[in-house]
């Protein structure tokens, strides 16, 4: 994820902090490589088997719903030193990590009863 986050940062000149997006891109494209074509059917079925390292940690779509289950992070906001690298937005701050949680420990009960092509 440095890499990443260290050209995003210099081809836009801003911090990257929407991690699900770089999830989406990259599970459509694991997707779209395992259909034999662009059936969006095939494509969204293929989505539901998909579970990868998403660079933070496992990331997965729920089969029951599409919902993504991704890791997450609780983190506060301290000036930049041996703990913090990257401050955000330039203001000599930025985010440390003090709890995550994998999304196998975050799956929730739902209702949701989906229906299917």
């Amino acid at each position: 994820m440095n890499d990443f986050y260290l050209s995003y940062k210099e081809k836009y000149q801003n911090d990257w902090v929407f991690q699900p997006i770089k999830y989406l891109v990259e599970m459509l494209d694991i997707s779209i490589m395992k259909s034999d074509s662009l059936n969006s059917v095939e494509i969204a079925r293929n989505l539901e088997n998909i579970n990868y390292d998403g660079g933070l940690g496992n990331v997965k779509m729920r089969t029951a719903d599409h919902q993504l289950m991704l890791p997450i992070f609780i983190s506060e906001f301290v000036k930049t030193g041996k703990d913090v690298r990257y401050d955000a937005d330039e203001t000599g701050y930025g985010w440390k990590e003090i709890y995550s949680l994998t999304f196998d420990k975050l799956n929730p009960n739902h209702t949701c009863e989906m229906n299917r092509p």
